[in-house]
């Protein structure tokens, strides 16, 4: 159980962040049902959140707190299971298992007449039946899966909290003893759900450790993922800005847009994630657009002021931005936070930067917004810019204007017939 040389994180509130403030719940359910597969929740936010993360921060540290939830999650289920081995052992029933092997020599399993059959009278060689017990099959391989996935959570917990363990220490044993005694095979596959279904018929503990199984399982569906991951500070502000993303993709789906993924959410291209036909026309939806430029062989004017620094700069990058290639575009700055000046000040003077530098290279109309949560906005304002209007809005709110203005620039069109349905949304999510 020692720690070895496991990330280590120290989990601190960055400033501005509120932990109580609301996330979009049906944008942030649509994005993760919809946009994100199973298993890559982790990947997108290692993706997206590196400018709230602290500087020390890795992208093993991620997937490190969520383990830490689940194992959290996973004590007052573990500590229903045996423990000790022998427990164990007396729960698996032993099944039979026929070998058929030729041997040079014959034996008390001899198969005489397949013998003579297959190698004459008297014989080269001998065919020997042999019935060994083993472990029933799919009991073990449920148990191997079951309590190799528990052990890899509990030498990664102490990391963060070295008595997290403590409670279950005696079931953990037991199920590393298997293991240790080759009881166990590491390395077991997932278990399928009719397989766990049968397990569970087995008794009150099988049943209690398909419960384990069951809930690491769902632990790798980004819904679930998200879940885990919700209570980390950090993070929030990440999942603030997909759950905005989702609520612009299904209110472009139901003003009639049709959308298609072009890019994985999980992996940096230099190509914007969606394609949204609105009126007849492709926009392009990037979400972090620090590439775009690039994309449309623009030069950005804020690349060419900071060269005179000497040293490196990250590049502009809006959080999320619609484009009409060449014509339009909408630059949408999400802000996680209830502190006024950071939302309002460094919110809008970002935002206005970002809309300044777009339509100087690479669209000649351009409008912007910063969308903070529910209740931090209270009546959205806007205001005319010399380079665009731009504005200050909850996430209802400001995903609409992205959509007005889309509408503003191109004529009507209407959806396809076969696109996905969106949840009905709420207006945000209580933090658990």
């Amino acid at each position: 159980m020692g720690r070895g040389n496991e990330p280590r994180i120290v989990l601190t509130t960055p400033a501005g962040v509120d932990v109580a403030l609301p996330i979009p719940a049906a944008g942030l359910d649509h994005v993760l049902r919809a946009w994100i597969g199973r298993g890559q929740l982790i990947r997108v936010i290692n993706q997206l959140a590196p400018d709230e993360l602290p500087r020390d921060w890795r992208p093993e540290d991620t997937q490190l707190r969520a383990d830490f939830t689940l194992f959290l999650e996973l004590v007052p289920l573990v500590a229903r299971l045996p423990g000790s081995a022998k427990q164990w052992v007396d729960l698996l029933p032993a099944q039979s298992r026929r070998r058929r092997m030729v041997a040079d020599a014959p034996t008390g399993g001899t198969a005489w007449v397949e013998t003579r059959r297959q190698y004459g009278w008297p014989p080269s060689s001998f065919v020997i039946r042999q019935r060994d017990r083993v472990a029933h099959e799919l009991l073990a391989t449920v148990l191997a899966w079951t309590g190799d996935q528990v052990l890899r959570l509990a030498r990664r917990a102490p990391s963060i909290d070295p008595q997290s363990v403590d409670p279950v220490a005696g079931q953990v044993e037991a199920l590393s003893r298997l293991f240790d005694a080759g009881l166990l095979d590491a390395g077991a596959a997932e278990p399928r759900p009719s397989e766990l279904a049968a397990v569970r018929r087995e008794g009150a503990v099988w049943r209690r450790l398909v419960e384990v199984a069951a809930r690491i399982r769902t632990a790798s569906e980004p819904a679930s993922a998200a879940e885990l991951l919700w209570p980390v500070a950090e993070l929030r502000p990440t999942l603030f800005q997909l759950g905005v993303l989702g609520e612009l993709l299904c209110a472009l789906r139901e003003a009639g847009a049709s959308i298609v993924s072009t890019s994985p959410l999980s992996f940096v291209t230099g190509r914007e994630q969606f394609h949204v036909t609105h009126h007849g026309r492709v926009w392009h939806l990037w979400m972090e657009g620090a590439r775009s430029w690039q994309r449309y062989g623009a030069a950005s004017r804020y690349r060419s002021l900071v060269t005179a620094l000497g040293a490196q700069t990250r590049p502009l990058s809006p959080d999320l931005m619609l484009v009409l290639p060449g014509e339009a575009a909408f630059v949408i700055e999400c802000k996680y936070s209830a502190n006024a000046d950071y939302v309002g000040r460094s919110g809008l003077a970002q935002t206005l930067l970002y809309m300044t530098d777009v339509g100087a290279t690479m669209a000649a109309e351009v409008e912007g917004v910063v969308i903070a949560p529910d209740g931090v906005v209270g009546e959205a304002t806007s205001t005319s810019t010399p380079v665009g209007r731009l504005g200050l809005a909850a996430p209802s709110v400001g995903v609409a204007r992205a959509v007005a203005f889309t509408s503003r620039v191109l004529s009507a069109g209407s959806p396809p017939a076969d696109a996905p349905s969106c949840p009905t949304r709420s207006p945000h999510v209580e933090p658990r």
